[in-house]
Formats: structure tokens, sequence, C-alpha cells
């Protein structure tokens, strides 16, 4: 099991080794699925997802992927990667909405119930 200070850069000898090194990022420990078939990196966090379910949940992720140009953006093993100008902290509080990983209720104080 890879531990959160992991780096997401390519082993050496990989084929992806020749292009430009990227930034070391730690993966994060909610969301990162080892089978994901994207990444998302937020500050120096990566997020290892799928990109399916994203674009279903996310008119904004679905726009994303489709004008992302596979040619240029960089991969971290394997995926495809994107980097996003948003803090780890608020894609996190995102991804909780959208991909939940465990049962989140949420109660609004004044709400009542009234049954006759």
């Amino acid at each position: 099991m890879a531990r959160a200070a992991d780096t997401s850069s390519p082993p050496s000898g990989d084929a992806a080794s020749n292009s430009p090194q990227e930034p070391t990022s730690k993966r994060d420990s909610e969301y990162w699925l080892e089978d994901g078939n994207i990444v998302l990196t937020a500050g120096q966090t990566a997020f290892r997802l799928y990109k399916g379910l994203l674009s279903r949940q996310s008119g904004v992720f679905r726009d994303m992927f489709a004008a992302a140009d596979p040619d240029v953006d960089a991969t971290v093993e394997g995926c495809p990667a994107l980097h996003l100008s948003d803090s780890p902290e608020d894609l996190r509080a995102l991804l909780q909405t959208l991909v939940p990983t465990e049962r989140r209720h949420v109660y609004l104080p004044d709400q009542q119930v009234h049954i006759e």
C-alpha cells in the first residue's frame, strides 16, 4: 500500500521519464484510486479518480476533459494528468460532494418535520 508521501513521478526507466519532470506531489489519502484513469493535481496534492464518473457527475469536469489535449498534458503513472488552480482543500471538498467515499449526512438546525 502506497504512503501518502509517495510521489507521482514515474519510476526511472519508464518511457514517460523522457518527458519533463513534473513537480513532486503527494497522493491524496482519500481520493487516490489505484485503478483510476485520470489524475488531477491541486497544489502539491494528486487525486487519481475515474474520468467517466467525474464527467457524469459534473458538466464542468465533462467540458474540461473534452477540451484537454492529450498530446499536451502530462501523465502520471500512465494516466492523463491535469493541473487545477484550486487548492487541495477546495478540490477535496468538491469531490466529497460529487464522489463521496463514505456516508455523509447534512442536517439543518432549523429543519422540522410535522406529522399529522
